[in-house]
């Protein structure tokens, strides 16, 4: 059940794995993505929001928790806020290493720098974030990078926009793995288990000495037509399951989830 926390939640984007299911039921957040609400954002208040979102303007500032300096902010500066340092380049600490990117001059020249970011962004190892600067909010890009894996921080000094980029998964392109946002796997788990519980396999290998990790996986997917989804925790990456797997039509997608590794196999089909 979508509660009214919820819809504020996603109004203010922090519940992205919920967006596709609120806009169907809520018509008015299809104009969140919209270039033109991002403009209007500028200049939005947290009355305003409430207005558009239907709910009482005290409650909405009771929920945010907000000091009476920052009622009359305007939204795009509380979405900024949300994504402030306090994520992973201060988890980590010194431990990671940042590359630069100032997309002004490109933007100036009526270059367009998503393909050139992309690029930068592939050669991230795994100790890099990439910083990007311009002179807006890039909404768009946001959503792209997120849609592939990527986490984000977001600072704003005076009209300079910084965002940092960093890869959460354990993608490497050479393995073979895929490039997926967890958030995404976990949906669409979720909705394949709602359409068909039999789609769906949970497998727990942490206590098997190879290779009976590898050849369980492989005999779950072999003895079950209906499967389309398999999502394992494992002590260690399992590079050899990627080639087997992908000969039959499935990718492997691996997370850190603490101390082990969260394994995700999926149909083709489903990418």
């Amino acid at each position: 059940m979508i509660t009214r926390t919820d819809l504020i939640l996603e109004a203010l984007g922090k519940l992205p794995e919920h967006t596709q299911t609120l806009k169907k039921r809520f018509a008015f957040l299809r104009h969140l993505d919209s270039a033109a609400f991002q403009k209007k954002a500028e200049n939005m208040s947290v009355e305003n929001l409430a207005e558009i979102i239907d709910v009482d303007h005290t409650e909405l500032v009771e929920f945010l928790n907000l000091p009476p300096e920052k009622v009359n902010q305007n939204i795009q500066t509380l979405l900024i806020a949300k994504n402030r340092p306090g994520g992973f380049r201060y988890k980590q600490g010194e431990n990671l290493k940042e590359k630069s990117f100032d997309v002004r001059e490109l933007v100036a020249s009526g270059v367009d720098p998503f393909t050139e970011i992309q690029k930068i962004a592939k050669t991230l190892k795994k100790n890099e974030y990439l910083k990007i600067a311009s002179d807006f909010r890039p909404a768009p890009l946001l959503r792209h990078m997120e849609s592939k894996g990527y986490v984000y921080e977001e600072e704003k000094e005076g009209d300079l926009f910084f965002t940092y980029f960093y890869f959460e998964g354990l993608y490497k392109k050479e393995s073979g793995f895929l490039e997926l946002a967890q958030n995404r796997c976990v949906k669409l788990k979720n909705d394949l288990h709602s359409k068909n519980r039999q789609s769906v396999v949970e497998l727990d290998v942490r206590d098997l000495a190879a290779p009976e990790p590898m050849e369980k996986i492989l005999a779950t997917i072999h003895g079950n037509q209906n499967l389309q989804m398999v999502e394992v925790i494992h002590r260690k990456i399992p590079y050899l399951l990627v080639e087997p797997l992908a000969r039959q039509g499935w990718g492997v997608a691996v997370f850190e989830n603490g101390d082990d590794i969260l394994v995700y196999a999926i149909k083709e089909n489903l990418l």
